[in-house]
């Protein structure tokens, strides 16, 4: 089943946390749009660069902590259904790679570990240089952690429910400027807002019922703090579903 698939959002918030798969498709079908009216990214703000904020200055060297909260999937052996379970990992993050200037396709690589229990996790996360973006999460042999994740477009990523690492990712709209950018992920229409906040800007996300909040600031290697959270549906008065969340520890 492909990700946030339309018949996904017809169940409860609760089992839209839940619905995701595992990819079948080796290739993530994922484009921006071309709306016809505007033409360009409706501005909100005055267009400045958001310089010393987004993108980070990355270095061979620099290392950083980063805590995610993510669901815990599977079904309780004994006793009742008491709705989601969550648990917190985290993460250490070390640059070990990064593009020349001359390299307009060069991508930043990062070494993620963490532990989840007694299980060790390692990634290595990669993304591209030009435009700033999520390229994809690799395992320790190199290989795409998620098959639909073998080639990821130069958009803003949303991730599924699944996993502890928390991939949601925005981009550098070109030129750099504050407002709402459209996009579309799997044929469904998203966008992301990017708005000033006290010492750094504010990432929002939007897909069917799936918001994402990410705030990054000024000098920090990482968003500062993200929240995932499923909206209601339309005609139903229920409060948001909480999804997963994240919280830099570390700079």
């Amino acid at each position: 089943m492909r990700r946030f698939a339309p018949a996904c959002f017809a169940l409860t918030a609760c089992i839209h946390a839940g619905c995701v798969d595992a990819p079948t498709h080796p290739i993530k079908e994922t484009t921006m749009s071309t709306p016809t009216q505007p033409t360009k990214p409706t501005v909100t703000q005055p267009t400045i660069p958001f310089e010393r904020i987004f993108p980070p200055a990355w270095k061979i060297g620099d290392k950083w902590r980063v805590a995610m909260k993510t669901q815990v999937h599977g079904i309780p052996v004994r006793g009742p259904y008491k709705g989601p379970e969550f648990t917190t990992v985290e993460f250490e993050f070390r640059v070990i790679a990064v593009p020349s200037d001359t390299d307009a396709e060069g991508v930043y690589r990062l070494d993620i570990r963490g532990k989840q229990g007694r299980d060790k996790l390692q990634y290595y996360g990669l993304y591209r240089a030009k435009p700033f973006s999520f390229f994809r999460l690799e395992d320790e042999q190199g290989k795409s952690v998620s098959e639909m994740d073998e080639t990821n477009p130069a958009v803003p990523y949303l991730g599924g429910d699944r996993g502890a690492f928390i991939k949601d990712f925005p981009v550098l709209p070109t030129p750099a400027t504050f407002g709402s950018v459209p996009f579309v992920v799997d044929a469904a229409p998203a966008t992301q807002e990017i708005e000033s906040i006290p010492n750094g800007l504010r990432f929002t996300f939007t897909r069917y019922t799936l918001k994402v909040v990410m705030e990054w600031k000024a000098g920090a290697p990482w968003w500062s703090s993200l929240e995932r959270i499923a909206l209601p549906l339309p005609g139903l008065d229920w409060p948001p579903q909480f999804l997963g969340s994240g919280t830099l520890l570390s700079r």
